[in-house]
């Protein structure tokens, strides 16, 4: 892996893990159901985990699996936005970073779900 993208990546990752803290405090602070933006928080910290390359031996297959099936349910969202920003440099520059993040998080929770972890 390029170690540019990789670092792009974890910055990107790290950068929506943040927004995702601040959403769900809010959400709660407001007495709303935070329970789908605490799911994204903690899948969005699995793919940085493995970005990373963190020991995923806290990680269960089945919530590798869980957590894939997010990031792709994620992708055609993301897509779809991408071509709302065209005409603005910087907000599309993010969102490219956030789904090469995401594709290179998927790309290695394939390589782990396809290994033993126990």
């Amino acid at each position: 892996m390029e170690t540019q993208q990789r670092e792009e990546s974890l910055t990107s990752l790290q950068s929506t893990i943040r927004k995702l803290e601040k959403a769900a405090e809010s959400q709660m602070q407001q007495g709303r159901s935070a329970s789908l933006t605490i799911q994204r928080l903690e899948t969005m910290r699995i793919a940085y985990a493995v970005v990373a390359e963190e020991n995923p031996s806290g990680l269960t297959q089945a919530r590798m699996k869980e957590a894939q099936a997010q990031l792709r349910s994620l992708l055609p969202t993301l897509d779809r936005m991408l071509q709302k920003f065209t005409g603005h440099p910087s907000q599309h520059t993010l969102l490219v970073r956030r789904i090469r993040s995401i594709e290179l998080a998927l790309a290695h929770l394939d390589e782990l779900v396809g290994k033993d972890l126990s």
